[in-house]
């Protein structure tokens, strides 16, 4: 090999090993600057029984979760397995809603006599309901007024078991809050939660819990 020939093999090799050192200077972030960062590709949702005697097993099973894609408006439902979870795949880089909704659910209501005195004591002034979310339970037909007729719907459902699966349950967020305590139906921070999946880091999913409420139970 001459001197001629040698010379060229190193000014390719020189200039080939800046090539890639350049373009790999590029791929990387600056100083200063975080490498970008994707969400989560899951979301996980949980139906819970507040007043369930195990929290361990308080999950409420074939509660309908339905989840909507805010850039797609593409709606995704399941029902929840039998721990009360539902798993959702979704866009890192998405943005979405994802609620609980209000309805019957072929589960074994503990609806009893019991329920029925602590509305009849509510609505005669003796000892009232405060809580909002039992408030919701004694608001049977829903009109946001609990009176004799809530009283008359629960007495019925009382005599006649096979009715127990035909109460609704209603799904708030775990955190939600109400803007009257006495008047839940005056407004509440929300039933749904909207959220960006880029503020959830993977691997683990993104968690929102929902605590259900079944119509009639007002003792809890």
């Amino acid at each position: 090999m001459n001197f001629r020939s040698a010379f060229r093999r190193t000014v390719f090799t020189v200039t080939t090993l800046f090539s890639f050192s350049i373009l790999a200077m590029a791929t990387q972030p600056g100083p200063g600057l975080p490498a970008q960062v994707t969400g989560t590709n899951q979301v996980l949702v949980r139906a819970v029984d507040p007043f369930a005697v195990d929290p361990l097993e308080n999950g409420i099973p074939g509660a309908r979760v339905v989840l909507i894609d805010l850039n797609t408006l593409v709606t995704d439902t399941l029902l929840t397995d039998i721990q009360g979870e539902a798993l959702f795949a979704i866009d890192p880089n998405g943005s979405y809603e994802v609620k609980v909704l209000s309805g019957p659910i072929a589960l074994p209501l503990k609806v009893s006599v019991h329920d029925l005195l602590i509305l009849q004591k509510h609505l005669i002034n003796i000892k009232s309901i405060t809580q909002p979310e039992l408030l919701i339970a004694a608001d049977i037909n829903g009109n946001c007024n609990v009176s004799v007729s809530d009283l008359i719907a629960l007495r019925n459902v009382i005599l006649d078991p096979d009715q127990l699966q035909a109460l609704p349950w209603a799904f708030y967020p775990e955190d939600i809050q109400f803007f009257n305590q006495a008047n839940p139906c005056a407004g509440n921070t929300g039933t749904s939660y909207i959220f960006d999946a880029a503020d959830y880091p993977g691997p683990d999913p993104a968690t929102f819990i929902f605590e259900g409420y079944a119509k009639g139970n007002v003792s809890g």
